[in-house]
């Protein structure tokens, strides 16, 4: 799938957010098999304790991804030492941070949760962030009633997930090992 490449500027709120030292698994091995699909450039995720599977959110589709490759990710020890301090949800917890993955620089970044949703925001909208006196233009897209006539609300998936592939799971599981230093 091509990467639409709509937003060639980062945007500025992406500096309230911690850039995680942590290299990312190519996007075949980690974005397709999570169950993101899109062709925006950045995607946040975080585990949902209601879904028992992770959300997947560009700003514009919200979905429920595959829980094995999340967890083969998430729970290797490298990179539970790099998201120490910050909650992106499990199984007892409601997430209170997100991670947000550049999929042009495979650059992962962690914060809260309505930062990482106002750069989603900017990437939907394809208007430079506002400041601060002038607030959100559009809400996270999360909400119907907030939005203003005509936008485009993100609409939460409920499709079954994809079965997940053995086989590539074992090969996200081995370049982890090979490519991911511990600590």
């Amino acid at each position: 799938m091509r990467l639409n490449q709509a937003i060639t500027v980062i945007p500025i709120n992406i500096r309230k957010l911690r850039k995680v030292k942590i290299r990312l698994p190519p996007a075949r091995l980690f974005d397709e098999p999570l169950g993101f699909t899109g062709s925006r450039r950045f995607f946040a995720l975080c585990w949902s304790r209601a879904d028992e599977a992770p959300i997947l959110n560009d700003g514009i589709i919200e979905s429920i991804g595959v829980p094995d490759f999340y967890r083969a990710w998430r729970y290797h020890p490298a990179v539970i030492a790099a998201l120490i301090g910050y909650n992106i949800g499990d199984a007892a917890i409601t997430a209170d941070h997100m991670l947000l993955v550049d999929r042009t620089s495979r650059t992962l970044y962690v914060g809260k949760v309505w930062d990482i949703l106002e750069i989603l925001d900017s990437q939907k909208n394809g208007i430079p962030e506002p400041t601060d006196e002038t607030g959100s233009v559009y809400n996270s897209g999360t909400s119907i009633d907030m939005q203003e006539e005509g936008a485009v609300a993100a609409k939460k998936g409920y499709d079954k997930p994809m079965n997940s592939d053995i086989k590539l799971l074992n090969q996200l599981e081995a370049w982890m090992n090979a490519n991911i230093k511990d600590g």
